[in-house]
Parts: C-alpha cells; sequence; structure tokens
C-alpha cells in the first residue's frame, strides 16, 4: 500500500509511547513498525523471537510486526538497514532504499524511527506522509536517560556480581564510562552531526577544547537535542506536519487528541492516559545550566526558534 504516518522524535521523549496508543487506534489495514532505524534491530527481533518476553526496559512486545513479515521480506530490510554501523544514516539513497520497502507492503505504514529528524524533507517528497515529531524539554529527556543508565548499570552490577558502590566509584571517578543502553547513541548522533552539518563550531574547537575541555555526556546531548529538534522543527513547518509537545499531552491529553484525530483522519478509541508530574521534573540550577551550555557553542539561533514554536503550544520551555 503506502507508508502514511511516521512518528518521530527524540530518544525519551515520548514516541513510544505515541506509537503505542495510535497502534490500538489503527484500522486493520495499517501494520505500525516500532523503531525501524535501530541499529540493533535484527538481534532485538531475534531476541523476541525466541524468547517471547517483553521488551525489559518498555515492558512491550516490540518487534511482533517483523516477526510477521515473511522471511523474504524481513531478510530484505535487514540487509538494506541504512543506520546498522556506528556512522549513522550515510545518505538519503540509502534510506529510502530501505523505507521503499515499508512502502511496498501490501497495509498502509506506520514508522515510529527517532532518527530522521534530518530527512522529513526527501521522506515527505517521496512519500507524502503524515509526519509527527514529538518533542519533550532536554532536561527531562537527560534525566530520564540517566534514570535508564542507572537502572541498566544496577542490573549489570547484579548480573556480573560486582559490588555496586564500588561501581558508582569507579563510574565518579570516570564518568564517560556508560553502559550500551543508557548511551542512547548520544556520541553517535554527535559525530554524525559534525560530520554531516559542521555543527557545533567555536573557536575553542581546538587544541583547548581537544586536551583540556572535554564535553560532557551532558553538553554533547543538548547540543545533539537542540540540532535535532530544530532540523525536524523546520521541516515539520515547511511540510505542513504536527508538532506534538510531551508536555501539552500531559496536560491537556484531549486538546492533543482531538488535533491528532483531525490531521491522521482517524478516531483514537482509548485516549492516552500519561503519568501526571512526569515533567519539569529537574532541579532549578539545571536550567541555567542548560542556558550555558548553549551559549558555550553558541546554539542560540537554534535553540531560541525552537522554544518560540513550543510557546505556540502554550508551553514555556523556560519557566
Amino acid at each position: 500500500m503506502v507508508l502514511k504516518v511516521v512518528v518521530n522524535g527524540y530518544f525519551r521523549s515520548g514516541t513510544t509511547f505515541v506509537w503505542s496508543f495510535l497502534k490500538d487506534s489503527m484500522t486493520k489495514d495499517y501494520v505500525c513498525f516500532f523503531e525501524p532505524l535501530q541499529q540493533e534491530i535484527a538481534t532485538s527481533i531475534q531476541r523476541e523471537k525466541q524468547e517471547k518476553t517483553k521488551d525489559k526496559l518498555l515492558n512491550k512486545f516490540l518487534w511482533q510486526e517483523y516477526i510477521g513479515l515473511d522471511e523474504k521480506t524481513l531478510h530484505r530490510l535487514l540487509i538494506n538497514h541504512p543506520s546498522a554501523t556506528n556512522e549513522g544514516i550515510y545518505n538519503e539513497q540509502a534510506l529510502k532504499n530501505y523505507l521503499d520497502i515499508f512502502h511496498n507492503l501490501p497495509n498502509n505504514i506506520l514508522l515510529q524511527p527517532n532518527r530522521l529528524h534530518f530527512f522529513f524533507n526527501i521522506i515527505k517528497k517521496e512519500y507524502n506522509p503524515k509526519i509527527i515529531h514529538v518533542i519533550r524539554h532536554p532536561l527531562d529527556v537527560y534525566l530520564s536517560m540517566i534514570n535508564v543508565d542507572k537502572t541498566v548499570y544496577e542490573n549489570t552490577c547484579k548480573k556480573r556480581k560486582i559490588n555496586y558502590y564500588l561501581g558508582l566509584l569507579i563510574k565518579k571517578i570516570f564518568p564517560s564510562i556508560r553502559t550500551t543502553l543508557g548511551d542512547f547513541e548520544v556520541e553517535k548522533d554527535y559525530q554524525w552531526i559534525r560530520r554531516h552539518i559542521g555543527l557545533p563550531y567555536v573557536q575553542e574547537d581546538s587544541w583547548k577544547m581537544k586536551y583540556f575541555n572535554h564535553q560532557s555526556y551532558f553538553e554533547k546531548m543538548i547540543i545533539v537535542w537542540t540540532i535535532a529538534n530544530y532540523y525536524a522543527i523546520k521541516s515539520i513547518n515547511q511540510e505542513k506536519g504536527y508538532l506534538l509537545v510531551y508536555e501539552e499531552l500531559l496536560q491537556n491529553p484531549n486538546k492533543v487528541t482531538k488535533e491528532l484525530e483531525k490531521y491522521l483522519e482517524i478516531n483514537i478509541k482509548n485516549h492516552p492516559k500519561v503519568k501526571q508530574g512526569n515533567s519539569f521534573k529537574f532541579k532549578k540550577q539545571k536550567l541555567s545550566k542548560l542556558k550555558k551550555v548553549i551559549t558555550k557553542y553558541k546554539l542560540e539561533e537554534y535553540f531560541n526558534y525552537i522554544i518560540e514554536e513550543i510557546k505556540k503550544r502554550e508551553i514555556n520551555y523556560l519557566k
């Protein structure tokens, strides 16, 4: 049939939640695929197929739509995967070749990719889908990442019988040590942006930065969040997509649901139930730290554009 809907967003921003409740509302001629651009997609599919257990982090079956494909189609998807390396999506043609396989399936398709911030224009041109971009406050995103990292780390310590407090001491001395799951591809995305967009570029980006001022995980995550969402929202505005602000979904789910129903031309059966108090959980001094990163790497133009677009949804990220 056709690629009809794309639900994109930065990690830990609520895209899986949106995918889940839209999936429950789609008619039978829709197939809703989870994270088709995940680097370890082949391993994830095989794990769920063999173990028949829900994902430990999200407590959901995530890969059943892939398992239900015929062997030939699944094989084509996996061997044409455009971001299966640490380099990320390397060009538009590779991405198109991959998405063509979904587009030519005998169903209407919804994809929840998490990694298409820079490719909305080409996707709209080639497939003309409805595009939803989900955004969540960067400090809440960061806190969510850290909490996931902590949970995974605790489980790793138990599994390997490592003393938990000794492990914490090691992580404090060497903060760059992170678990694979908890990293959320920050370094990979940061390097992709440096190679393909050239940001961030500052005069300090020299031997001083290299030897005396290493960027922290927090700094890189804020840089990636800012650049990725800037380009995504620019494209959303150009292509008449829908910007879904996570905090608005928390505060006014009925309003957001009605707008999604109108935009997607569907009836959402069960309105999303979101945990209250799940936004702006960070300490106030973190907001100052965020602003310092934006200033340090000269990202004011990008960040302010995002803020102004979010204010249109009557949400203030700088409060």
